[in-house]
């Protein structure tokens, strides 16, 4: 498939690589599941998730609204200005903050 960045292909293990002209040399963009790979319309058919993230005392809260539930990949930055890291989890919604209200 084709992005504006540039071609992207999915290996069966849900895998999205960035083409650079060969399978050896292309990075690894994002881990998804093994559905992507089977139905790659779920990249353009996404449902849109609410959601609000805070930061405090060293832990990160990511809170989802409107009812959700299911799974949400994350990637995550961040920098001190010379050095950027990076790391993506997966957070499986089993109930969301509209839930507790009904």
């Amino acid at each position: 498939m084709q992005s504006s960045s540039g071609w992207l292909f999915i290996t069966e293990e849900g895998v999205v690589h960035q083409w650079t002209g060969s399978y050896d040399a292309s990075p690894a963009i994002a881990h998804l599941d093994s559905r992507y790979h089977t139905d790659p319309g779920l990249l353009v058919n996404a449902e849109h998730v609410d959601f609000t993230t805070s930061y405090s005392d060293g832990q990160l809260q990511i809170s989802i609204l409107n009812g959700y539930t299911g799974e949400l990949h994350f990637r995550l930055q961040a920098t001190d200005g010379f050095e950027t890291v990076e790391q993506t989890f997966l957070v499986n919604v089993t109930q969301s903050l509209d839930d507790d209200d009904e």
